[in-house]
Formats: C-alpha cells, sequence, structure tokens
C-alpha cells in the first residue's frame, strides 16, 4: 500500500484536528508564560514605585530640615540697615567720647597750670581730677556696654 491509499477523509480530519490542538496548547502555554511575566513585571514595578515613594518623602524631609535651618539661621541675622545704623551710633559715641577726652585734658591743663587759666587750690583740683577720672570710667563703660548690646544682635 503507498500512502496515498492511506489517506482518507478521517485520517486527514484526525490529523488536522491533533495538529489545532497541539497549536491550541502551544498558544496556551505562551499565553500562560506571558501572563506570568507580565505579572512578574507588574509586581516589581510596584515593588520600584513604593521604593521610590520612600526615598521622595526622606528626600522631602532632609530638604525640609535643611530649609528651616537656614531660614532660622536667617533670622538671626542683622540687616544690612540695622548694621549701618549701629555702626553710624557707635561712630557718633566715639566721636563725642573723644571730644569729652578733649575737654577733660584742656581741663586738667588748666588745672595743673600747663594751659590757659588761673590758679586753682589742692582741694578743686582734687575735686576736678575726681570728677574727670569718673567721667572717663563711665564713658568707657558706656561703649562697652553699647557694644555688647550691638554684638549680642
Amino acid at each position: 500500500m503507498s500512502d496515498k491509499q492511506q489517506w482518507t477523509i478521517e485520517t486527514l480530519k484526525e490529523r488536522f484536528d491533533n495538529f489545532l490542538a497541539e497549536r491550541e496548547q502551544r498558544y496556551m502555554e505562551m499565553f500562560k508564560s506571558s501572563k506570568e511575566a507580565v505579572s512578574s513585571a507588574f509586581a516589581a514595578s510596584e515593588k520600584a514605585i513604593e521604593k521610590s515613594d520612600i526615598a521622595l518623602k526622606e528626600y522631602k524631609t532632609n530638604a525640609n530640615e535643611i530649609r528651616a535651618a537656614l531660614n532660622d539661621w536667617q533670622k538671626n541675622m542683622i540687616s544690612r540697615n540695622e548694621e549701618k545704623v549701629d555702626v553710624e551710633l557707635l561712630r557718633t559715641l566715639i566721636e563725642n567720647q573723644d571730644k569729652i577726652i578733649s575737654s577733660l585734658q584742656i581741663s586738667f591743663e588748666r588745672s595743673q597750670g600747663l594751659g590757659e587759666g588761673t590758679s586753682i587750690t589742692q582741694a578743686q583740683n582734687n575735686k576736678q581730677r575726681n570728677f574727670f577720672v569718673a567721667l572717663i570710667v563711665n564713658s568707657i563703660l558706656s561703649i562697652g556696654t553699647l557694644i555688647i548690646i550691638l554684638l549680642k544682635k
């Protein structure tokens, strides 16, 4: 018998049905493996999204802490205008103290008879000297106090 005689419609149908069943099984296996791969990829992407959300929250927390620290630092600094006013005040005080010291020197010279003026008794001389010493000490303490106050700003 030859191959042609063995082929009948039933055998062809049987072979064709077997072929279709094999193909369908292959496609189902491919579909199942593709479905599993997609599920795995989706789960991995979900984990990656969760990790990136956590990292973003940590970054924002750190950024907010740094921003708050910079704001605190800036609040404690004095502005340029305040600094200019403080420096000008110090200059004025120093100029006033220079004038007082100059007038004290002139008065002292007069009391000692070194400069212009009349003779002064010893008691008057002691009173003036004590007054001038107290005035100088008071001026120095005033300047020191103002400098400390301005530095604390």
